[in-house]
């Protein structure tokens, strides 16, 4: 399993969400559909647009928080379901959908059965303020808080759900709005996977190598953005992730104490700023 979710990722905006916190807990394996730095920073919009329509599941995001022995669940990390009244943009009603989607797919592993229907509930009525109908019917949601409903059956409606959603904004050419899902999404990954780093370098060393290879899929979506000047709400994100890429850049010139705690200070920062 591990092989071919790491070969769709390769190719996959969303790689930072899955391989982020999996691949702790695998191997050093590498595939063949690995790509160097520059051939991925350069792909040209047309490629960059069929990489955001591409992402992975939430349930494979899941897999990758919690697939580790000494992972455990912690409700206080989540973006309250509560907060939900808050977002009433399209800029904040998107980045919350990618937020809550992790948050959801995290507790589902977890077999937290109420926290998950909760969850996608929210999901659900926020992507309909939004214009996006058919994300979940009732049916599944009711499944989801179903005695008999296994952790596999969880994480095939939390998939199906996300795909619902993925297909009806790819079918009307709402790049922008999956665009921002993505961002919301790739931050709260990147907030969980700190918070169980304790942002610390020596907590969970093989945690924090995961992290920091994500720089690369940082900078293939600041090229992204970069091709994409007219959407206003798509360029105000671009700074947030400029300061993130700065702070990798200093890790990578010197992996010290310092420079870790201020990048997990940057990413709560800009986290809190979304779900604010």
């Amino acid at each position: 399993m591990y092989m071919k979710i790491l070969k769709k990722l390769a190719f996959f905006t969303c790689l930072p969400m899955m391989t982020l916190l999996y691949n702790c807990h695998s191997s050093n394996e590498q595939t063949d559909d690995s790509k160097d730095s520059s051939e991925l920073v350069n792909i040209d919009l047309k490629q960059a647009s069929q990489i955001i329509f591409s992402l992975p599941a939430p349930v494979d995001i899941a897999s990758a928080l919690v697939d580790h022995p000494d992972s455990k669940f912690n409700r206080d990390i989540l973006n309250p379901s509560e907060n939900m009244a808050k977002y009433t943009t399209n800029r904040s009603i998107a980045l919350n959908i990618g937020i809550y989607s992790t948050d959801l797919s995290y507790a589902g592993f977890f077999e937290q059965k109420q926290i998950t229907h909760d969850y996608l509930v929210v999901t659900k009525k926020m992507a309909e303020n939004i214009g996006i109908i058919n994300s979940i019917d009732e049916e599944s949601l009711k499944k989801l808080i179903s005695p008999n409903i296994d952790k596999v059956a969880m994480q095939k409606i939390i998939s199906e759900s996300f795909m619902n959603t993925d297909a009806y904004l790819m079918e009307n050419g709402r790049s922008e709005i999956m665009t921002m899902i993505l961002i919301g999404g790739w931050i709260e990954a990147q907030y969980l996977a700190t918070n169980l780093t304790k942002s610390s370098l020596t907590e969970n060393p093989e945690l924090v190598q995961r992290i920091m290879e994500q720089g690369l899929t940082l900078e293939l979506m600041l090229n992204f953005f970069a091709q994409d000047m007219k959407n206003e709400q798509i360029n105000s994100l671009k700074k947030d992730l400029t300061e993130i890429k700065n702070s990798y850049d200093k890790l990578n010139q010197e992996m010290s104490p310092k420079n870790y705690t201020d990048f997990c200070t940057i990413i709560k920062k800009v986290r809190t700023s979304y779900t604010a």
